[in-house]
């Protein structure tokens, strides 16, 4: 089944909620989705086959430089992973960031991830820092950065 890599739509919103649940054990709010489409405008993509959503990712431009940006999530369905479709996106995700002159990117992932830091690292990221409480106590993140 070809894959289609294409921005995100409205529509696409309740698929991607339940993704994140699937994949971070609590959704996003529709609220905080449809603001994050609003504002990353080609930079929230999704990967479609058979009109069906299997992974999303979403990036956004810092405020504070014009050429860097952050990927904030990155979510493929547990029934189509190892099959490249994170890596697919990360890679279509980069160059929409690259073609509109951001070449640094940055990202945060669980250290105990090592799917995840094995995909960034495959990528081009290093890393950068560590957090242990990135996202509240118990929560380590470390931080990576791609430069192009």
């Amino acid at each position: 089944m070809p894959r289609l890599i294409r921005e995100a739509t409205v529509s696409d919103l309740p698929s991607i909620q339940a993704l994140d649940a699937e994949s971070f054990g609590e959704p996003c709010s529709l609220t905080v989705l449809r603001q994050l489409l609003d504002v990353t405008g080609p930079f929230f993509i999704v990967s479609e086959t058979e009109s069906e959503i299997e992974g999303y990712a979403v990036a956004v431009k810092c405020a504070t430089s014009e050429s860097e940006a952050w990927i904030l999530a990155l979510a493929v369905s547990k029934r189509v992973r190892r099959q490249k479709v994170g890596a697919t996106l990360t890679r279509a995700l980069l160059e929409r960031l690259e073609s509109n002159r951001v070449p640094s990117v940055l990202l945060t992932v669980n250290p105990e991830n090592t799917g995840a830091l094995a995909l960034y690292t495959a990528e081009g990221f290093t890393e950068e820092g560590y957090e242990h409480d990135y996202f509240g106590p118990g929560e380590p993140r470390r931080v990576l950065r791609r430069s192009g």
